[in-house]
């Protein structure tokens, strides 16, 4: 099974009129919000398969220092809470990416 990260909802309104009859499945991430992300879960959710959703903890182990206060887990704990029924699955917020 294939998940489109990064997949923008213009690309998603695009493939529905080439190919109606196939969904593609996407894979948004809570460490990047974007406009496109929030418009694929409200605004063109019929247009799309189903939607995975990605802690960003690996965006937050790239650059600590940048996203440490946007990327938490009670932020991500908060966002589930209130947006979970828009995803058939997510991932959790595994913040060890040694190895």
């Amino acid at each position: 099974m294939i998940y489109h990260a990064g997949l923008t909802a213009d690309v998603a309104r695009a493939y529905a009129k080439i190919n109606p009859n196939a969904k593609l499945d996407v894979l948004v991430s809570y460490g990047r919000p974007n406009r496109s992300s929030a418009s694929l879960l409200f605004q063109d959710r019929d247009l799309v398969g189903k939607i995975a959703c990605d802690s960003g903890t690996w965006t937050l182990n790239q650059n600590p220092v940048k996203y440490r206060d946007k990327i938490t887990f009670k932020g991500y704990a908060e966002y589930l809470r209130s947006l979970a029924p828009k995803f058939e699955f997510y991932f959790n917020f595994d913040e060890d990416f040694s190895e």
